[in-house]
């Protein structure tokens, strides 16, 4: 799922590398991370709802440099969910960029991974596309901010 906002690549990618944001947009979830930058090796655990734990893993936390996106990693390690989940940055023009949310993501336990892949896939689509709003959300208010200082 892909969401393209009005700021640059380099802004973009430090709001969505920054875990504790992601408590605003995906609701009655908190987050235990480290303050950014994000390095390969740390671990970031979510609850939602008080009791949902999803622990990762940070495989990639690589900034935007010029053409190249950004990319954020994670490998998710249980102990309900498994899976992989990448949040890419590109730019697409000096003050836009374009943030493609990625998650492939099943149950851990004994039934078949693609059974519980497909069993997920509506409501992780749906946890995305909230995300993704409040992406935008944030996203807008940053880019406000930054227009009222060249304006001033």
């Amino acid at each position: 799922m892909e969401r393209t906002v009005d700021l640059p690549a380099s802004d973009a990618f430090a709001l969505i590398s920054d875990f504790h944001v992601h408590e605003r947009w995906i609701p009655l979830t908190t987050i235990e991370a480290p303050r950014p930058p994000l390095n390969p090796g740390d671990q970031v655990v979510a609850v939602s709802a008080g009791f949902f734990t999803d622990r990762m893993r940070v495989l990639e936390a690589t900034p935007p440099d010029g053409a190249t996106p950004g990319v954020v990693r994670v490998r998710k390690e249980g102990p309900i969910l498994l899976g992989d989940a990448a949040i890419t940055v590109v730019a697409v023009g000096p003050d836009t960029s374009t943030i493609l949310w990625e998650e492939d993501v099943w149950l851990a336990g004994p039934l078949p991974r693609r059974l519980t892949r497909a069993l997920l896939a509506p409501a992780f689509a749906a946890m995305l596309a909230l995300a993704l709003r409040g992406v935008g959300r944030d996203a807008a208010a940053l880019a406000r901010v930054r227009d009222a200082r060249r304006t001033s």
